[in-house]
């Protein structure tokens, strides 16, 4: 620890206090506060290399685009360390926030992932979203027969299966992958995006899976401020929503489970019983 210290402070200055900010249950990223005499700092340890490179790319390539994100100072390849600024604000997940304070946040959020959404990109993946998604189904349905009654999953599948033509006509934007009240950062007047390390290129759906499973099927007011900023999807849009959030609930039953996180599994499960229940 003191050699990536000494490693950081050639950038921040002298480092005054640490502090342990890593998500509980998350063993393959550290996260720890820096304090300097100009101010606090973030060091952010990857384990996975895949998961590095994805955050490095997003802070490098698109977060620069967006006034809402920390800045990334520095970076260490072989050891896997990203070294960003701080923003200011309290995580929105963890706070009691005003009904009227969630109303700005979420409309701030819808406009913040518009823009991020907006961002361009070249796809060099070779797959097309439609193959890229037959892919997904081939891998997460197997996995949740240890969790999932058959017939909860034929029910997904099915769902998933009726949008597979649908998804020929999208094209790859930036994606968060984990655009949730966990990643925002509220400090009275703007909202701020951070944790970049699930982002890659997808359908622009699939960043709003979590806050439709959620959120926006308990209060319909919350959703109607968030799309005031973020703007209306189609029909069909909202039907392809569904369905993939349908399948995320799914993998994330699988998930959890696997890594022996109770309360994903139960979120998880709750996201499909609601769908379930509308449908």
């Amino acid at each position: 620890m003191q050699k990536v210290l000494s490693w950081a402070e050639q950038t921040i200055g002298k480092i005054t206090n640490t502090s342990d900010n890593s998500w509980p249950l998350i063993g393959y990223t550290q996260v720890h506060r820096l304090k300097t005499a100009s101010g606090d700092y973030f060091l952010k340890k990857h384990s996975l290399r895949g998961k590095y490179l994805q955050e490095k790319r997003a802070y490098q390539d698109w977060a620069i685009n967006l006034k809402n994100t920390p800045d990334l100072l520095a970076f260490a390849d072989d050891d896997m360390f990203l070294l960003m600024s701080a923003v200011r604000g309290e995580l929105v997940e963890s706070n009691n926030f005003s009904k009227k304070e969630l109303h700005e946040i979420y409309n701030q959020a819808g406009t913040l992932l518009k823009d991020f959404h907006n961002i361009r990109i070249i796809d060099n993946d070779k797959l097309s979203i439609q193959q890229a998604y037959k892919k997904r189904l081939k891998a997460w349905l197997p996995r949740a027969k240890p969790m999932l009654a058959q017939k909860d999953i034929d029910w997904v599948e099915a769902r998933a299966l009726e949008i597979l033509p649908n998804l020929e006509n999208f094209k790859r934007v930036p994606c968060h992958r984990d655009f949730t009240a966990r990643n925002w950062l509220y400090d009275g007047n703007k909202l701020s995006l951070i944790d970049f390390e699930h982002s890659r290129p997808d359908f622009f759906l699939a960043d709003l899976e979590r806050l439709w499973g959620s959120v926006f099927m308990i209060d319909s007011d919350i959703k109607e401020s968030f799309f005031a900023g973020y703007g209306n999807l189609s029909s069909d849009d909202i039907e392809i929503l569904k369905r993939s959030t349908a399948v995320w609930a799914l993998n994330t039953i699988s998930w959890a489970n696997e890594h022996n996180d109770k309360v994903f599994e139960e979120h998880g499960r709750e996201v499909l019983q609601r769908l379930q229940a509308t449908s």
